[in-house]
């Protein structure tokens, strides 16, 4: 590098601006995060300390407890999965010390954590990596079966929905009451009266957490989910639109009236409840299943044939659920042009071809330079006048 270049170098950090100092209140709040920040590390320090030098019934007891610690949160799926690994390895405790073990498995349940559990703490849900996981095993064991009838075909169903109304509150009234309505709906798939209705037709329900405001509920049992099905999908749609939104949002206050005007709303604003909805769809694995010819004809693995399967199962319950959501949006322009209104503007398929149509105009505005510039360059090879 010349001596120009460095001396440009130089000028150029001189001219910047100098450092601003944070302000008094955002210096308190670093403060106080360091202050809990140390409390930790002292915490896992001693933590540490304990593991290492308690031993017999005392150092079993505080590994319990720790290991307790790192449990919390988790669903039982995987609770169960990372207490085998914690007994087997008290089976080795010639191997390995009190110290070791919790090493292990706090990796285990932090990887169980990253890979199998919504990133969204506070829903304390699955992934949908980890239905697919749950789906693939679940096909794999009806097809494994020495005698297979059309009830075994239809007790696995992969559910999808999509929550209504996140994104107008998102907009209308902030993030936090947008978070406290996405735990409520994840509630009513955990412990809602539907699922404990299809858990008592002896189904297992499995709800997840997977996009925004997309979930879904995977169905697992050993008898016919047909009968049941059409009326599973009518109860859930029921009692999302029966969550109290009251204490979230007040469509009556001055502020949220004003920001649905600039959404284009003309009509009055009565004051009325303000609901979440959900478009749905539901797919039966025996309705995907005559699809694995086609992969058969190719002489795919088993793998590749089962994961077919159950991409079908999925994008099979997406696009219902996306046709749902057309005719939900055609019945509400006629009943209630408000919601309609609400809905459609803050659903995120929406956003998502807004977005796409403007970088595709960004596109095409570079191309329309590009090829004017070369038209230019053209023009001036051909007339030596420009």
């Amino acid at each position: 590098m010349s001596e120009e270049q460095n001396l440009d170098e130089l000028s150029a950090v001189d001219n910047q601006a100098p450092s601003r100092p944070v302000s008094p209140d955002l210096e308190k709040t670093i403060a106080a995060l360091s202050v809990l920040q140390k409390e930790e590390l002292n915490a896992r320090a001693a933590r540490d300390v304990k593991l290492a030098t308690l031993h017999g019934d005392d150092g079993r007891d505080y590994l319990n407890t720790q290991i307790g610690i790192l449990f919390e949160g988790l669903p039982a799926e995987l609770k169960k999965e990372a207490d085998n690994l914690y007994n087997d390895l008290l089976t080795r405790t010639q191997v390995f010390k009190n110290s070791e073990i919790y090493h292990h498995v706090r990796i285990f349940t932090k990887i169980l954590r990253r890979a199998y559990l919504d990133p969204r703490e506070y829903l304390r849900a699955f992934s949908r990596r980890y239905i697919e996981e749950r789906l693939f095993d679940a096909i794999a064991e009806v097809i494994s079966r020495d005698d297979i009838y059309e009830e075994d075909l239809s007790s696995i169903a992969r559910v999808h929905m999509d929550m209504r109304g996140l994104y107008a509150l998102n907009e209308l009234v902030g993030r936090n009451m947008a978070n406290k309505a996405l735990e409520r709906f994840i509630d009513i798939l955990k412990v809602g009266n539907t699922t404990e209705w299809i858990k008592s037709l002896g189904f297992q329900v499995v709800p997840s957490a997977e996009r925004r405001d997309q979930f879904g509920v995977l169905i697992l049992g050993k008898t016919d989910l047909r009968p049941f099905i059409t009326e599973i999908t009518e109860r859930y749609v029921a009692e999302v639109e029966n969550i109290d939104c009251r204490d979230l949002i007040s469509l009556t206050h001055p502020g949220v009236k004003e920001r649905i005007k600039i959404m284009g709303y003309k009509g009055q604003i009565k004051d009325t409840p303000f609901k979440l909805s959900t478009s749905i769809g539901a797919c039966l694995f025996g309705e995907v299943v005559e699809h694995a010819k086609f992969d058969l004809e190719t002489e795919s693995s088993y793998a590749t044939v089962i994961l077919g399967l159950k991409g079908r199962m999925f994008s099979v319950s997406d696009k219902r659920a996306r046709v749902n959501q057309s005719e939900q949006r055609e019945r509400l322009e006629k009943e209630n042009p408000l919601f309609a209104l609400l809905y459609s503007r803050m659903e995120h398929d929406v956003l998502e071809l807004e977005n796409s149509l403007i970088q595709k105009e960004r596109k095409l505005k570079a191309l329309e330079r590009k090829l004017s510039k070369t038209e230019i360059a053209d023009l001036r090879g051909r007339s030596p006048q420009l």
